[in-house]
């Protein structure tokens, strides 16, 4: 995933595991700082009440825990029906896959007896350990003072950067991978929103605290305090400007509108959107939507009444909504596949403008918008339409490169609820039940002739 944000006349771009401050000049990208999540990430402490705490003594016993010898068991299991074996060794903690049709040997997991190895490993892949090489940050957010930077991680970390110089400030654990994050309005928490429907904020500073009751009813052992939680994938959050209210937007379609903090207060819904809703921009006392059906509504959030929505921009789902102030005024930015949509405050269509790939993410720099692909990073100008490539240094052409979509595809597979198909489906069911019993009554009356026939022949030769 790659995240763009301008801090101070320079870009934050934030592409596969690491962070690039960069300036502009003159078309030309120069990175001046640098910071290598990946490396932050793994140094990360699990929580102090970790859920395995039991399992983890158990491990310093035998050289696995319980929980390692359970997923042991359904792999013994699975592979064994492919006559196949796994075994783990209990220093590096790893699962060895023999072929059991030849000499093999038995490891203390699930006290076992050892047997001495004849044949090499086929297979051999970590238990219980991360890998860091897929790395990739989700999401990130600037502060409204423009200080510090929050990224969230595939790793399930959670990281407050000072924006300016890209130092580590802290970092902690966070229960799911998150979709995104932003800080409220005073910048002391940031708000988090998950793949699992739930919303927590936690502290810019470091908690001591650790350990909550989340949604569910369950213990988690992250620090953090839960704010709202729902059956569907969050995929957007943002604080009214005021502060006053906490916007969630989701899978389902509608942007629920909470209290903040005391986000169990629902003020509204805002309903009208006919897929998932995956951008949200605040302006003031204006909040912009627009996700899977390319449409972007301008939201009462109080009321959660529409107060203007503007035409379908296209085929591709609006990937990003932005706001670019102009004076006293403001356009609204729609990035969809290749294609960066300009409206005006009326959600009218003013122009559209192609890139060279596909965007990931879009800010705006001296009323310009900066956009950012896996190809690279370019400048548009809405006033006459120039598309400009930036030079970009090796190393941050390389991290864009290897940036990833974590989810590329939100929308739902709803093909078994259609009742379109079905009655389709119905119908060519139908048309094939019509033509077999067709063909049974024409071969049965061609029997049936023949029968006549021979009848006949029988009767003239008597």
């Amino acid at each position: 995933m790659a995240t763009l944000h301008e801090v101070d006349g320079r870009l934050v771009i934030c592409a596969s595991s690491k962070v690039f401050s960069a300036r502009n000049t003159e078309g030309e990208l120069s990175i001046a700082d640098s910071f290598d999540v990946k490396s932050a990430s793994s140094s990360v402490p699990l929580p102090k009440k970790n859920i395995s705490e039991e399992n983890t003594k158990d491990s310093k016993n035998n050289g696995t825990g319980e929980s390692s010898c359970q997923v042991g068991l359904l792999l013994f299991i699975q592979l064994s029906m492919q006559k196949n074996v796994f075994a783990i060794d209990n220093v590096r903690c790893h699962f060895n896959i023999f072929d059991i049709r030849r000499d093999w040997q038995y490891h203390p997991c699930m006290r076992t007896e050892q047997k001495v190895q004849k044949i090499p490993v086929v297979v051999a892949f970590k238990v219980g350990v991360h890998s860091t090489e897929l790395l990739q940050i989700l999401c990130s957010a600037v502060s409204n003072c423009g200080s510090m930077l929050a990224v969230g991680t595939s790793e399930k970390t959670a990281m407050i950067v000072d924006a300016r110089s890209l130092q580590l400030r802290r970092a902690f654990r966070i229960p799911k991978a998150p979709t995104s994050i932003v800080f409220d309005k005073d910048n002391s928490h940031v708000v988090i929103g998950d793949r699992a429907g739930h919303v927590c904020r936690y502290t810019v500073e470091a908690s001591e605290k650790s350990g909550y009751v989340d949604m569910n009813g369950e213990d988690n052992p992250c620090e953090g305090e839960p704010l709202s939680s729902a059956i569907s994938m969050v995929l957007d959050v943002a604080i009214s400007h005021d502060g006053r209210f906490l916007l969630a937007a989701d899978r389902d379609e509608k942007i629920r509108v909470s209290r903040y903090p005391q986000a169990f207060v629902v003020q509204s819904f805002c309903l009208g959107h006919s897929a998932y809703v995956g951008s949200v921009a605040v302006h003031g006392d204006n909040v912009f939507t627009s996700g899977g059906d390319s449409i972007v509504y301008k939201w009462d959030i109080e009321s959660g009444k529409p107060v203007a929505q503007s035409e379908k921009l296209g085929e591709d789902p609006v990937r990003r909504v932005s706001v670019l102030p102009r004076d006293d005024l403001f356009n609204i930015v729609a990035a969809a596949g290749k294609t960066l949509h300009v409206l005006d405050d009326k959600l009218q269509l003013v122009k559209s403008l192609e890139t060279p790939s596909e965007i990931m993410d879009i800010t705006t720099q001296d009323g310009n918008i900066v956009a950012v692909s896996s190809a690279g990073v370019f400048t548009l100008d809405i006033n006459d339409g120039v598309v400009k490539t930036l030079t970009v240094p090796s190393e941050l052409a390389e991290a864009l490169s290897t940036a990833k979509d974590p989810i590329s595809n939100y929308f739902k597979n709803v093909t078994h609820q259609n009742m379109e198909d079905y009655y389709k489906r119905k119908a060519e069911k139908i048309e094939s039940v019509k033509e077999n019993q067709g063909r049974k009554r024409k071969a049965k009356e061609l029997r049936r002739k023949a029968a006549k026939r021979a009848a006949a022949e029988a009767e003239v030769a008597c």
